[in-house]
């Protein structure tokens, strides 16, 4: 969560709440999927929100879809 944080994309809240900023950015989980026999180790990808009141840097919420 601290890198997204430093490195993702900022946002204001969707509640209109001040002071508080969401930031994004994508992350990557390999996942062991077998075909045909052979298993293979695909990248899924994952997006991470990360919801911060900035006056404490208080993490709110965060979720990955």
């Amino acid at each position: 969560m601290e890198k997204t944080i430093r490195y993702g994309s900022r946002s204001p809240d969707p509640q209109k709440i001040a002071g508080q900023f969401v930031y994004r950015t994508e992350m990557y989980r390999l996942v062991k999927r077998t075909v045909g026999g052979q298993v293979k180790y695909v990248h899924q990808r994952y997006r991470l929100h990360v919801l911060v009141r900035e006056k404490d840097w208080t993490i709110m919420h965060f979720h990955y879809d």
